[in-house]
């Protein structure tokens, strides 16, 4: 695996994003949209990864991009919300039996999806980013 492998499919989703962007402005010119970027669920387990990480990050600074050119459109990164746990001891556990390395921000059966605390700190993120926006 290469980073060169995930070019075509980040313009892919790169244009995706863009479509979905202008139907929404179809439907409601006005609304205010808000559009998560994407995490790094294999960090703690496999660290030495970093074409992986490459990759979210790649992926991430060119969906920015593309939210940046639309007005009333905001980009809300999360990677670095999620990827490493919440950084608290009972957060990022060793298993007893395996080298593993539990991220208490992820659903336990599978060690890929938000839990409802991970969730909950990406709506505190957007709250932040709307309570700002709305300031103005």
């Amino acid at each position: 695996m290469t980073e060169k492998d995930f070019t075509k499919p980040e313009q892919l989703y790169q244009a995706r994003v863009k479509k979905l962007l202008d139907k929404i402005r179809e439907d409601n010119p006005k609304a205010q949209i808000y559009v998560l970027g994407i995490y790094n669920p294999f960090y703690l387990n496999f660290p030495e990864l970093t074409v992986m990480q490459n990759v979210i990050d790649s992926w991430n600074t060119a969906t920015a991009g593309v939210v940046s050119q639309e007005k009333n459109t905001y980009f809300i990164p999360i990677n670095d919300l999620l990827y490493k746990g919440s950084g608290d001891k009972q957060a990022v556990e060793s298993g007893s039996t395996s080298d593993a390395v539990s991220n208490n921000l992820l659903y336990t059966e599978d060690h890929f999806h938000p839990n409802n605390v991970g969730y909950q700190l990406m709506a505190d993120a957007v709250f932040a980013s709307y309570k700002e926006v709305n300031q103005k």
